[in-house]
């Protein structure tokens, strides 16, 4: 049996969300990189541009500018999420400690005693230490990813919320087009509604707690 190593290390910042990740999961986290008309969110053309004028006449302002990636990092729900992640991290990470210096330990005690068992006895203790290592390894698999899917469970609760403010706030200003701040080189500030979209996400999910197993 080859020594044991030390076991992968908890990663020190999961990812915002498994869906953070994957495409077409719409403006909450793509953010939001087609004409929201053409998802059929907002009427388009005259329809628009009356809605427009209903609010004091065409200012030019029908695009708004959305830095997702920060209001997801930043959020204080988010905040509160990461806070609960990285408590669960360090007590998984002290009991990973616990069992890895008790399997050291017990590795050590056989091949000190090596010299007096049989080839048989030795070889069964070597196999049921070998189950308890392959055992140990399975665990800090899964333990990691309940982790994550439990972080990201909570995630999809703040993008959804997102997606709603985005969207109430687009249909006040009438605005047809919601572009991510990451996808735009240059813009005018008047354009880029991220305060506001953060400070009513805030307001309306001031904390999510971190679902339970």
């Amino acid at each position: 049996m080859p020594p044991f190593r030390r076991a992968a290390a908890v990663p020190a910042s999961l990812p915002l969300s498994s869906s953070a990740r994957a495409p077409g999961l719409g403006l909450a986290v793509a953010l939001l990189l087609a004409p929201l008309l053409c998802l059929g969110v907002w009427p388009a053309g005259e329809a628009l541009a009356q809605r427009q004028q209903e609010r004091g006449g065409d200012d030019g302002l029908a695009v708004l500018i959305v830095d997702s990636q920060r209001i997801l990092r930043e959020a204080d729900a988010v905040q509160l999420l990461q806070s609960g992640i990285e408590s669960e991290r360090d007590a998984f990470r002290e009991q990973l400690r616990e069992h890895e210096a008790e399997l050291r330990e017990d590795d050590a005690e056989l091949t000190r005693e090596r010299s007096s068992l049989t080839n048989d006895e030795y070889l069964k203790r070597r196999h049921d230490l070998e189950q308890r290592y392959a055992g140990y390894q399975s665990e800090i698999a899964e333990r990691r990813r309940a982790l994550e899917g439990r972080f990201s469970k909570g995630m999809r609760l703040v993008e959804s919320r997102l997606l709603e403010i985005v969207r109430d706030l687009a249909e006040e200003r009438g605005v047809g087009l919601v572009l991510s701040k990451s996808a735009v080189l240059l813009t005018d500030p008047a354009y880029d509604a991220t305060e506001e979209v953060m400070r009513r996400l805030n307001d309306a999910l001031p904390r999510v707690e971190l679902p339970k197993e």
